[in-house]
């Protein structure tokens, strides 16, 4: 049957459907009354639907069963150690020794160890030697200058000391004048022949500042 032929069966179907078998129905339907047609419809659904219901619960109940038994004996089974005995009588096989992992021996540090445990070996570290500033090992005094004892000036001088690596003054600055030249002048020559120790960092000698002061007094 090719599409045209059937294409030709509906359209024959269809026109008698509604030429025939539609004003039969409707004939039918003008000669019962509302109430009895809808009394037959409410029980055909009901005949229709309670068997329907009644299937339908105890297509339920039996496979829900079915499942129920299908879970339990879908169980997890009971694994080899679960079993006492064996079922042969003979003793299973022994279960392969295993050494135990060295120990790891952790020392104790500080005042809080307990007692009695493994004391850690000393190891000889260098000795590092204590930082310190450094200071005047040796002092040349000043000399007073002539002209500062004529007029009776006396005063401190502070000046700043570059010292190198090995004790040496180097540059000399005046960080605080006495106000009077001569006197300046003259203790800072004579810091220039002073010796010191220098500054030590890690235990080794660095070049660093210091600050020295010289008093000048006139004696009574």
């Amino acid at each position: 049957m090719n599409l045209d032929t059937l294409k030709a069966e509906s359209v024959r179907l269809f026109g008698r459907l509604r030429d025939t078998h539609w004003p039969r129905l409707v004939l039918w339907l003008e000669d019962r009354s509302p109430r009895r047609l809808f009394l037959k419809a409410l029980l055909a659904g009901l005949l229709v639907s309670v068997p329907w219901q009644c299937s339908r619960v105890l297509y339920d109940a039996y496979f829900a069963e079915e499942e129920g038994q299908v879970s339990v004996a879908s169980g997890p089974l009971p694994g080899p150690a679960a079993q006492r005995g064996s079922i042969t009588g003979m003793p299973g096989p022994k279960a392969p020794r295993t050494e135990p992992a060295p120990a790891q021996t952790v020392l104790a540090e500080g005042p809080g160890a307990a007692a009695g445990g493994p004391t850690p070996t000393p190891v000889d570290a260098p000795a590092i030697a204590a930082d310190g500033e450094a200071t005047v090992l040796q002092r040349v005094p000043p000399e007073y200058p002539a002209s500062a004892l004529r007029d009776g000036r006396s005063g401190t001088v502070v000046l700043k000391v570059r010292i190198d690596a090995e004790g040496n003054p180097g540059d000399i600055e005046i960080e605080k004048s006495s106000g009077t030249r001569a006197l300046d002048r003259a203790a800072r020559d004579a810091v220039r022949q002073w010796r010191f120790s220098p500054r030590t960092v890690g235990g080794t000698p660095v070049a660093s500042e210091l600050s020295v002061p010289v008093d000048f007094k006139l004696e009574p």
